[in-house]
């Protein structure tokens, strides 16, 4: 089983479309679930998830997960917070309480498991409480926030099976990919997995279904990467 946290210090970087773009490609070689652990669940309710989250199951005495994991398609969707504003919130016993949930339904045979995340995660965040043997840390930024996010994340983290920085949202341009190409190839040292992708706007509208006809190149070539845990450099032809 592979875990993988969507990380971001950012709002607007793209984590939540992108967490779900590798949700579905992902499915497509095993058995994946999403944690959508975002204070919107943006995530879930784009999918079509509108019931509640297992913070309200723990809390209503209801039997969990009958309501907050849900099979879209060939994706399990796991959402946290029905409520935006309760996630800040939470108690440590709510915590404790919600990661040791969690953790026991990441016993249940899947392949791939991605975590969705809001921005600016502090240290004793609930996605750090979610354990597995085999650990990737996807870090987005847009050209502005490449910086704060390594600086924020990369320390704490350099030791996981696999790390990987997305510089996200570059204009589609040649001399903006080659101007920020630059940029990413300084921390090849750090990263297994470096990706320069542009702004795609069928990705911002994407939905993982059967009808989905939108692909990214780029995109599918990180899944591929990471499935083969190859260190590769990914920049738009």
């Amino acid at each position: 089983m592979l875990l993988i946290r969507v990380l971001g210090v950012k709002g607007g970087v793209g984590k939540t479309a992108i967490s779900l773009y590798l949700s579905k490609q992902l499915s497509l070689n095993g058995k994946c679930l999403l944690i959508d652990l975002d204070n919107l669940s943006y995530g879930s309710l784009f999918l079509g998830h509108d019931k509640i989250g297992l913070y309200d199951e723990i809390r209503n005495g209801d039997e969990l997960f009958t309501n907050s994991l849900q099979k879209i398609n060939e994706i399990y969707v796991l959402k946290v917070f029905s409520d935006p504003f309760i996630r800040t919130k939470i108690s440590k016993n709510e915590k404790f309480l919600l990661s040791k949930r969690i953790n026991e339904l990441l016993n249940k045979g899947w392949d791939f498991i991605i975590i969705d995340t809001p921005s600016v995660v502090n240290e004793d965040d609930i996605v750090f409480s979610i354990n597995a043997d085999k650990i990737a840390n996807i870090f987005i930024a847009d050209p502005m926030s490449a910086k704060l996010t390594i600086n924020f994340f990369f320390n704490k983290y350099k030791h996981s099976y696999m790390n990987i920085l997305i510089l996200n949202l570059i204009p589609p341009v040649k001399k903006s990919i080659e101007e920020y190409e630059k940029i990413l190839r300084q921390y090849e040292n750090l990263f297994d997995i470096l990706v320069l992708e542009t702004f795609e706007e069928g990705l911002y509208l994407y939905k993982p279904s059967k009808v989905s006809n939108f692909e990214s190149k780029n995109l599918n070539k990180l899944v591929e990467a990471i499935i083969r845990r190859q260190k590769i450099i990914v920049i738009p032809s």
